[in-house]
């Protein structure tokens, strides 16, 4: 999720020497829900390449850690 605006948003607030605690909880669950919706369409993407290719070709993929 690297430049992604919830993490520099975090990032932000991170490098303030003081920090509101609502809005660095709010930055916090920001960068949570980004990450999971991130993750939910990481999954989507690999179930659609799964069904493109052969086991072979799956197997490959899955030890350099490009499918689950």
């Amino acid at each position: 999720v690297e430049g992604d605006p919830a993490l520099k948003n975090l990032n932000e607030l991170l490098a303030k020497e003081e920090v509101d605690s609502e809005a660095l909880a709010n930055a916090v669950q920001a960068l949570r829900e980004r990450r999971k919706a991130v993750e939910a369409e990481i999954e989507k993407e690999q179930a659609n390449l799964k069904s493109q290719i052969d086991l072979r070709q799956q197997s490959v993929l899955l030890l350099e850690g490009y499918l689950e």
